[in-house]
């Protein structure tokens, strides 16, 4: 679905994270459309071979069927974690062993007959101990062999079980099973393991070469159950009926064979879709991989990464990072791949706000060497570690890039440092660019309960004198536009603008109006489940709502997964202290400084309508709104958030 021409210019232009949001969006909406005429049941069964995107569909749908006439019956193997299972909604049930009565009626549905020889059956049923793919596989295995014969609608012993040679495992009985194929059927099955779980029928034709049509080979072997049709359209495509059938043809293969069968299975996928290659990035990365083709793992791997990280799945994108590496030091490459490689992995440690692990990629990265322009570009990004101590606690802070003018950037605790790497990375080649760990996160001390405003103003005041003074361009962001707001009438002497992105504020005449009143109600009950010790719960449902674009929720699993390091203080520190300052609203009239303030149009934690009441209140202040972006704009809009920041800063005019 998501390379489908979509017959629309605007959708054909959005980037391919948005429009995968959208279409994950649109069909969710029209499952839920049809539960609203009927109750609806979706089965989907394997999901331990789900790809990310149609468990993204799956996850979006789950988490919108509470209150609907839905059922979702999953089913998957053990080692497979659903990324739902939270829910108090979700149910789960695990399968035990078949019965001897079951396993009796599998037999005999298995191999279609109205009567089985009782000894065959007891045979089957002891063997496979409850099995029911063991109990699956020999039966059809004693038919193929000869053992069980046809018998005007039964079957009948052909020989004495005595006399029958049963392997002891069910990957024995499948082995055996693939033995007694003829030749081009074996074939076609051993190609079809080395391109994946799922193959289409072209693909195994052009790989295998088959001295007769594949395509009959395929028929051949759907016709004994060992693979079936998965779709016709847009090409015929077939998928192995079981994960052990899939391992133990492939394992049939010599390892030589199978190398060149994996450099084969690269090249036709790079003939067949070099329109639309990207969709294959990491399933060219593998089978070059295992091909031991290894420039072109390396650069599949890393173009895998890069299509990762702009669907911000930052973790994959490490994987992928990370490998590419280890092919480089096992077996060498380029310098410039290398460094391209250890850039890649800092950028991405970063957005983990692993600052430590980024800086030894960025320090790996430059000891390469290369051109100055690439040896600066690293070099900014690099976390330079700082630190200042206020009433006998620490206050970390880093540097990044290089300036005349100095972008002091604040996060509101629960955000981390990974917050500002997207526009960060864009910026610091400019400015210099100054982050700072609040309390309780990151490298800062622990956080005191009831840490107030004025705390975080003094401690960011502190860091702003160690490094020199000289007043800086203060961008606050959520909670920390309010820690700004008070900033600026305390220090006005050590700030030249403010940028107030997502300001929380809460106009009197637009207390009742109903984007306000959600905001409260939600907030409210953040508050409930802090209360009550349900810190997972409040993960889930803050992040949804300050990441709220239908194309970032990898985003919202990469934060919630970011947040769970946190401590109950910060938690309590966060959603339970009760100030006015957490406002902007009492410092309106202090800010007496070139003033722009950023919002969504699409925001669920700070209406808009708040932003312009803000900016029509501070004298001079610009406002700028991004469109169809949420509470995390800087995130999911950097290049666009990047560039505000910059005309603002020169100009003093947000464009």
């Amino acid at each position: 679905m998501l390379s489908i021409d979509p017959g629309d210019a605007e959708a054909a232009a959005m980037p391919p994270h948005q429009r995968r949001g959208r279409i994950v969006q649109a069909v969710t909406a029209l499952l839920l459309r049809l539960s609203e005429r009927s109750p609806l049941a979706l089965a989907v069964e394997d999901l331990h071979w789900i790809d990310p995107q149609s468990e993204e569909v799956l996850r979006a749908l789950v988490d919108g069927i509470a209150a609907t006439p839905v059922l979702v019956l999953l089913t998957h193997r053990p080692g497979y974690t659903p990324p739902f299972q939270d829910q108090t909604y979700v149910s789960r049930i695990t399968l035990r062993g078949l019965s001897a009565a079951q396993a009796v009626g599998l037999v005999g549905s298995v191999l279609r007959a109205d009567s089985v020889p009782a000894a065959a059956v007891e045979l089957i049923t002891r063997r496979a101990e409850g099995n029911p793919l063991f109990v699956e596989e020999l039966s059809r295995a004693l038919l193929e062999d000869g053992t069980l014969q046809r018998d005007n609608g039964g079957l009948k012993l052909a020989r004495p079980l005595s006399a029958v040679v049963i392997p002891d495992t069910v990957q024995g009985v499948i082995m055996a099973r693939i033995d007694r194929l003829p030749e081009a059927p074996k074939a076609a099955l051993q190609v079809a393991s080395v391109i994946g779980r799922e193959f289409s029928a072209q693909l195994v034709e052009r790989v295998a070469a088959l001295p007769q049509d594949a395509r009959q080979a395929l028929g051949e072997l759907r016709a004994v159950e060992l693979i079936y049709q998965k779709s016709a359209f847009p090409e015929l495509a077939y998928l192995f009926k079981h994960a052990l059938t899939h391992d133990v043809a492939y394992e049939s293969l010599l390892k030589q064979h199978r190398r060149a069968l994996h450099r084969r299975a690269g090249e036709v996928i790079e003939d067949l879709y070099a329109e639309r290659l990207s969709e294959f990035y990491e399933a060219l990365a593998g089978h070059y991989l295992q091909g031991e083709v290894w420039p072109r793992a390396v650069e599949y791997c890393l173009k895998a990464a890069g299509k990762a990280r702009a669907h911000y799945a930052y973790r994959q994108a490490i994987r992928q990072c990370e490998d590419a590496l280890r092919i480089l030091e096992t077996h060498g490459g380029p310098a410039e791949t290398a460094r391209a490689a250890f850039e890649l992995l800092g950028d991405l440690e970063s957005l983990e706000s692993h600052i430590d692990r980024a800086n030894e990629a960025y320090e790996r990265a430059l000891a390469l060497g290369g051109p100055e322009a690439s040896r600066h570009r690293i070099a900014g990004k690099r976390h330079r570690p700082g630190a200042v101590f206020r009433d006998g606690a620490r206050i970390a802070y880093y540097e990044h890039g290089a300036g005349d003018t100095t972008l002091l950037l604040a996060h509101p605790l629960f955000y981390g440092i990974g917050t500002y790497q997207p526009f960060l990375e864009e910026l610091c080649g400019e400015f210099r660019i100054v982050t700072v760990d609040p309390r309780g996160t990151a490298g800062s001390d622990p956080i005191p309960e009831d840490y107030r405003v004025r705390d975080h103003v003094a401690d960011v005041a502190a860091v702003i004198r160690a490094l020199g003074g000289a007043p800086v361009v203060f961008i606050g962001i959520s909670r920390a536009a309010s820690i700004g707001a008070s900033f600026v009438a305390a220090h006005p002497e050590l700030v030249e603008k403010l940028i107030l992105v997502g300001p929380p504020t809460m106009p009197p005449d637009l207390r009742e109006d109903p984007e306000f009143v959600r905001r409260r109600a939600h907030f409210t009950r953040f508050e409930e489940l802090v209360k009550a010790g349900q810190y997972q719960d409040v993960l889930r449902d803050f992040w949804t709502q300050v990441v709220s674009e239908p194309d970032c929720r990898d985003l919202v699993q990469e934060r919630v997964a970011m947040s769970g390091e946190y401590s109950p203080a910060v938690y309590r520190t966060f959603f339970l202290t009760q100030e006015a300052e957490r406002l902007v609203d009492p410092n309106i009239a202090n800010i007496r400084v070139p003033t722009l303030v950023l919002n969504g149009d699409a925001d669920l934690v700070t209406p808009v309508a708040g932003a312009r009441h803000l900016a029509s209140s501070i004298t001079g202040a610009e406002l700028y709104v991004f469109k169809g972006r949420g509470h995390s704009l800087y995130a999911t809009a950097p290049l666009e958030f990047a560039q505000v920041v910059r005309s603002f800063v020169r100009t003093g005019r947000p464009v």
